[in-house]
């Protein structure tokens, strides 16, 4: 490369040649300059965690778009990624199986060079039910879901964060956790309070370690997820927050875009609500 350095009267002052070495992309790998490592988010083929992917992957990371069953939903999402200059691929784990997010946690070093960030968004349908019905099976599989699958997460991802001596992981709980809870929502409020606590009890002993752990608390959603709910309870819903409106999963997105930003590295242990107001603590 020539080197020519004039200054302001366009006088010569340096003249020149450099060498200039450039690395070569391993094969395989689909990280870049551009690309700041890994966002790993899990249930991200629709509702929040797609728009989390989205917004991860416009802040310039490598998305995990990870899913259980929606092959076809995370690919779309995965395509929308890469419509708009992003970097990402799909992977298919159920996170209740450790073996399986350990594979998803290689795959996803083994193409970005390291993990950045961690998104727990996994979710399955809200079982509604009363005491005198409820058996413990379902209350269990709320908890495999939820705290189960997050926990397998963070102990698959942790370590190589710890190595790297920092990263940020965040928890999507909800605001059951805080307020009177919705009547017959056992399973998920007692899932989601212990997502919480669990959020907690991490940042405490891997915020030494240069780690971040968070946890985003939204109120009812426009998702998938509360599709089946009743038309009064949403229209409740809204009347009883402030903004008299249900959250949008970009309004959730947003706030996890901040806190895996460096914007976000003095937050730990924390919940922040996205209920437009609907719980003030």
């Amino acid at each position: 490369m020539e080197i020519n350095i004039f200054n302001q009267l366009g006088q010569k002052l340096i003249d020149g040649e450099a060498k200039v070495k450039l690395l070569e992309e391993e094969e395989g790998k689909v990280m870049d300059s551009a690309t700041k490592g890994a966002a790993i988010i899990t249930g991200a083929s629709r509702g929040i965690g797609s728009a989390v992917a989205l917004s991860l992957a416009s802040d310039g990371y490598g998305v995990v778009i990870n899913y259980r069953s929606s092959q076809e939903e995370a690919e779309d999402v995965l395509k929308q990624v890469m419509d708009r200059g992003g970097k990402g691929i799909t992977y298919q784990a159920d996170v209740k199986d450790y073996q399986k997010v350990a594979e998803m946690v290689h795959y996803a070093l083994d193409k970005f060079g390291k993990i950045d960030v961690l998104v727990n968004n996994a979710a399955g349908r809200i079982l509604i039910n009363t005491f005198s019905e409820l058996s413990w099976d379902e209350i269990q599989g709320e908890l495999d879901v939820h705290l189960r699958g997050s926990f397998n997460t963070c102990k698959a991802v942790i370590p190589h964060m710890v190595d790297q001596k920092k990263g940020k992981i965040i928890n999507v709980g909800s605001i059951v956790s805080d307020n009177v809870p919705p009547l017959k929502w056992y399973g998920y409020t007692i899932a989601k309070t212990s997502l919480a606590a669990f959020t907690r009890s991490l940042a405490l002993e891997y915020g030494p370690k240069g780690l971040n752990i968070n946890c985003v608390a939204p109120g009812m959603t426009d998702t998938m997820l509360t599709a089946d709910l009743p038309e009064k309870a949403k229209m409740l819903t809204k009347m009883q927050s402030p903004l008299r409106r249900l959250a949008k999963p970009s309004d959730v997105a947003n706030v996890v875009s901040f806190l895996a930003s460096d914007s976000g590295d003095y937050i730990s242990g924390e919940t922040i609500r996205v209920c437009g107001g609907q719980v003030m603590v």
